[in-house]
């Protein structure tokens, strides 16, 4: 009998550390979300001939709306000038940067 409470205590402890384990990773999720939520990428690109801003939230969103040859860089030179780890374009056409939008939190 002593055996068998022994056994049990054990796997009641495994499984509050196999639940705390789960709670952590959802917190973690929730917090990712959260900032995702509230900051978002935004890419600014600025024609100079004209002086015209325009805000996209994607790279291929931009070449939805405008070509290659009105901002000077094709897509695929684009994306790998990483744009999100503080890469800037700027060419005799364009200059092209990306931010973060920042948003207040919702009162509900």
């Amino acid at each position: 009998m002593l055996f068998i409470s022994i056994v049990y205590s054990k796997m009641c402890s495994l499984i509050i550390i196999f639940y705390f384990i789960i709670l952590s990773y959802i917190v973690i999720i929730l917090y990712i979300c959260k900032k995702i939520i509230y900051m978002t990428k935004i890419i600014h690109v600025q024609l100079l001939q004209g002086r015209k801003s325009y805000y996209f939230g994607s790279i291929p969103a931009i070449y939805s709306v405008l070509s290659s040859e009105q901002i000077g860089i094709t897509q695929s030179s684009l994306e790998r000038v990483g744009l999100s780890k503080g890469g800037v374009v700027l060419n005799k056409k364009s200059y092209i940067s990306c931010g973060t939008l920042i948003r207040s939190k919702r009162k509900d």
